[in-house]
């Protein structure tokens, strides 16, 4: 992380052939030493510098190797796939779908940032794939993703809900009356019966949302303006959260 006393620019000329490009650039107020009413402002971003001639595949590459070694993303895969087993703690689910969200949304910077400092018209491609972009991290997002289980948020993404189905029927041929279910680290017990509403209505509602989702994308990629992509309103059409009371 950088400082400044001082707004930074985005792109800068270091008079060596090299280049400093920073992103995220934010403004941050702090009370001064002697604890008075007064705040002083520093910026602070990310930065790497970059060697001539700067192309914008030159430049993704500094930055998601400033932000993440070459061995960050096949741990963080390799953590998903066990904990998608039962193997590793659930975390480690949200903790790589989070670094494929922020590592689409430092591409889209970079790449935004590069065509305006090289005058680079933004073309209708560009922005129906900013826009399916969009759409598919709203897709992935809690807005989508989640139901309610006593007013508290929760969610049992596909491959925990083929899981549970299987843990449901297994539970149901043994004659066994109760099942504990884990969401989102709330365990509760319910009744099979009530267990197979619970995830026939989740998985209801995720197909009802990824047809909305296709859609989206669908009406997106025949749009003909740039002005069209960029008004059109992807989080409509959702289906209402599932909202269970269980006692």
């Amino acid at each position: 992380m950088a400082n400044y006393d001082s707004k930074p620019s985005v792109y800068e000329a270091n008079g060596d052939g090299s280049y400093t490009y920073r992103w995220d650039i934010e403004e941050i107020q702090n009370q001064t030493e002697d604890d008075s009413a007064e705040l002083k402002t520093h910026w602070e971003c990310q930065e790497v510098i970059v060697w001539a001639t700067v192309t914008k595949d030159k430049l993704m590459t500094a930055v998601l190797s400033a932000l993440w070694d070459s061995d960050y993303e096949a741990k963080l895969q390799n953590d998903y796939n066990a904990a998608k087993m039962g193997q590793a703690d659930a975390s480690c689910i949200k903790k790589y779908e989070d670094f494929i969200r922020e590592r689409k949304r430092i591409k889209r910077q970079v790449d935004k940032d590069y065509r305006e400092q090289f005058n680079i018209a933004r073309t209708l491609q560009d922005a129906i794939s900013e826009k399916i972009s969009d759409v598919e991290d709203f897709d992935t997002s809690d807005e989508v993703n989640g139901f309610l289980v006593n007013g508290q948020p929760c969610w049992i993404d596909k491959e925990m809900r083929a899981v549970y189905g299987n843990s449901v029927s297994s539970a149901k041929a043994l004659g066994e009356k109760n099942i504990d279910i884990d969401l989102s680290g709330m365990v509760i017990t319910l009744p099979i019966e009530n267990a197979e509403l619970m995830l026939a209505s989740i998985q209801r509602y995720a197909d009802k949302a990824s047809i909305v989702t296709a859609m989206h994308k669908r009406d997106i990629s025949s749009l003909e303006s740039i002005g069209e992509v960029d008004a059109y309103d992807f989080k409509a059409g959702y289906p209402d959260k599932v909202n269970l009371q269980i006692q």
